[in-house]
């Protein structure tokens, strides 16, 4: 297979992109079993387009894990263009664990990177461009990446064109660093790419913790269950340059209401000085500086279909 390398090069962060609508939908989060049906209307090149990504159930912080590493692989080594706007990749388990900083190679954890690829390659995604006549009209329907190959230990990838588009220069993605991602556990690497698709780098973000919980969880209500992941997971960002506030009046339980102001670092992270922060679930009187709304406006981009 011949490679035709990309043009983009990741800083020393290790910058993985995600397509806004993958990124958006409630394919990722802790807890599998749920069917997905997620369906989003935006713009590509001024054309009104709708998504529909299917999945028989949700997936998990490993399989987003792969995903992302496989955008890193495509993005940093090349990939075969092919009609349609997809794109291949060649790559084998052991690439995609060093894309993830993970040095454990063996049967166990080959076998859980193909076990991702197998679940990732279930899922559907389907585009439908809008007509004159106000009707949408399929123009692509295939999976969201797809196994062609498996042979001498080498996977060969296809990738949707709504994923690919991005790794072949487009825009419309958010950016997760993957140092940061994999010193979290499973529960902190889903909240912090939900994080990661609300709050730019080097820019400060605002969600509710109902946002966070449902985003996460798929139900917003049972805060007292997740309040000890979700300091764990603030605590830890912090140790890496990131700062998190609740907004919570002083004498008031937390609720799923109260908003969580983050500051993304945009550069390489900073240590945090010794000592652990203290718990954000606790009343603050820490001042919010440019917060911003929890929605997201996906941007126009380039057509890749």
């Amino acid at each position: 297979m011949t490679m035709n390398p990309t043009r983009r090069r990741h800083d020393e962060q290790q910058i993985a992109r995600l397509d806004r609508p993958v990124a958006l939908s409630p394919l990722f989060r802790m807890g599998e079993g749920k069917e997905v049906k997620y369906r989003t209307q935006f713009t590509y090149d001024g054309d009104p387009v709708e998504i529909e990504i299917t999945s028989r159930t949700t997936l998990g912080a490993t399989e987003q894990d792969v995903l992302l590493a496989i955008e890193q692989i495509a993005s940093t080594k090349g990939f075969r263009l092919e009609t349609g706007g997809k794109i291949a990749i060649e790559t084998t388990a052991a690439a995609i664990l060093r894309a993830l900083n993970d040095k454990h190679e063996g049967g166990r954890e080959f076998g859980r990177v193909k076990e991702a690829v197998e679940k990732l390659a279930s899922v559907t995604v389907k585009v439908e461009k809008k007509q004159s006549s106000g009707r949408y009209k399929p123009v692509c329907i295939d999976n969201l990446i797809s196994l062609i190959g498996d042979q001498d230990g080498k996977l060969v990838i296809r990738i949707h064109p709504v994923f690919g588009h991005i790794i072949r220069g487009g825009s419309g993605y958010i950016q997760i660093d993957l140092k940061e991602r994999m010193r979290l556990d499973s529960t902190g690497r889903i909240l912090h790419a939900v994080v990661c698709s609300t709050v730019n780098r080097g820019s400060t973000g605002r969600m509710l913790i109902g946002s966070l919980c449902q985003r996460t969880w798929g139900d917003p209500r049972p805060l007292a269950r997740r309040k000890e992941a979700l300091n764990h997971f603030f605590d830890e960002i912090e140790k890496m340059g990131w700062t998190a506030t609740v907004e919570r009046p002083e004498g008031r339980k937390a609720s799923s209401g109260d908003p969580v102001v983050f500051v993304r670092p945009a550069a390489k992270p900073v240590k945090s000085p010794s000592g652990l922060p203290a718990r954000r679930l606790r009343p603050t009187t820490q001042p919010i500086n440019n917060a911003v709304p929890d929605e997201i406006d996906i941007e126009n981009e380039p057509c890749p279909f």
